[in-house]
């Protein structure tokens, strides 16, 4: 028996170094046509779209960006109509932008799976469950600013992870630069760009280095900066006018729903999203105060880790989101996320704990079909009704 074992753990490391590739192909691939069904007749529309848009025909025209009620358009950054201006927001070429940022972000969380997970059937697992999975098919099947922002996140990751590796001050330089265009995409990348120099600085002993440390971080969230307080000193409100600590209690109840829904259904997500949250804690945890030898692989866990952590944090402390939106604003983490619950779930296992790869089968299998009834249910909405001003095709099945 023992010498059975023996020849399958060769032979799966033997696939894991050959084949490794074929796995991600398939499901991307897969993930890929899901996406196209689900967009067949067009992207969702709502409110926020109508606004992108709206600001990005202002662009190509010439004119000062503005909402589709004529209202200035300073809530959101300038970076997506900006992007969307280049087709004058033809909503063919970007349907076309989204599946292709859709395959480049799979491609760059493969490279994340393999980094961080050991065992081959962890990481086959994890490509199942997180190329197919609702929170990055949702954000795809509409025109929101979600699919660069993921884009934008996962390029981040891989260079932190290999700055770590190399040290390298032009990949350094890249971190800073992909920082800005991310808080240029989306407000919360500021959340993103906070937890990586959050964690440079933990990690820096020197005062001079904290204090360069400072400046990069300032420099990279420049624009989120100085876009906000032209907008507030031009209309008021907006990100810097959020109703910040106002619903706290309300928002962790929100969010924890929507991380809960990633493994079970709704009405039992509270429940789970406490384990998954202790699971997480207790990754965080271990990581930080880790036995294990300073090394380039355990900083850049700390590193990731982090990242949900602080992420989540910067929603929980603006004012109250409309339910429908909080899955929506939690997808740009839903990668990392998974990928820092896999790998707690490993180190786990590892350490004897064999019994934990059912659960994680049973919410596979769980993801898988929440995420086929959500493509039929926005390709069914998508094609009786492509366009849509009030976001009722944004329901999503629990």
């Amino acid at each position: 028996m023992h010498q059975r074992n023996k020849k399958l753990t060769k032979y799966l490391a033997q696939i894991d170094n050959k084949y490794t590739w074929i796995i991600p192909f398939l499901v991307g691939t897969l993930a890929c046509c899901t996406l196209v069904y689900a967009v067949w007749c067009g992207l969702g529309l709502t409110y926020d779209s109508h606004n992108y848009l709206s600001a990005a025909r202002a662009i190509a025209e010439g004119r000062p960006m503005e909402t589709q009620l004529g209202a200035k358009y300073v809530a959101q950054p300038p970076l997506f109509p900006a992007i969307l201006s280049l087709w004058n927001g033809n909503l063919s070429f970007s349907k076309v932008f989204n599946i292709v940022c859709y395959a480049v972000t799979l491609i760059l969380i493969w490279k994340l799976i393999d980094i961080v997970l050991c065992s081959f059937s962890y990481k086959v697992l994890a490509c199942f469950y997180i190329f197919l999975s609702t929170p990055l098919l949702l954000v795809h099947s509409f025109l929101w600013s979600e699919p660069f922002f993921l884009v934008l996140i996962q390029l981040i990751i891989v260079t932190l992870y290999f700055h770590g590796e190399t040290k390298s001050v032009y990949l350094f330089y890249a971190l800073i630069l992909l920082s800005l265009l991310l808080c240029a995409q989306r407000n919360a990348g500021v959340f993103i760009v906070s937890s990586i120099f959050l964690t440079f600085f933990l990690e820096e002993s020197s005062f001079v280095n904290r204090i360069k440390i400072g400046i990069a971080f300032l420099t990279s969230s420049s624009g989120f900066f100085l876009w906000n307080l032209y907008g507030f000193s031009r209309e008021g409100g907006g990100f810097l006018d959020a109703g910040y600590l106002q619903n706290v209690g309300g928002n962790i109840l929100e969010y924890s729903s929507a991380i809960g829904v990633w493994f079970v259904p709704g009405t039992s997500s509270h429940y789970v999203v406490v384990a998954a949250g202790i699971l997480s804690l207790w990754f965080v945890i271990s990581i930080f105060f880790s036995s294990e030898p300073i090394s380039p692989r355990l900083t850049f866990l700390r590193q990731l880790s982090t990242i949900p952590v602080v992420y989540v944090l910067g929603f929980v402390i603006l004012g109250k989101p409309v339910a429908s939106d909080a899955e929506r604003f939690l997808a740009g983490i839903f990668p990392v996320y998974s990928v820092v619950v896999f790998q707690a779930i490993e180190r786990m296992q590892i350490k004897g704990k064999k019994w934990l790869i059912l659960p994680v089968a049973i919410i596979l299998l769980y993801g898988l079909l929440r995420t086929g009834n959500n493509a039929k249910r926005w390709n069914e909405s998508n094609c009786e009704n492509p366009i849509s001003l009030s976001g009722n095709n944004f329901c999503m099945v629990p």
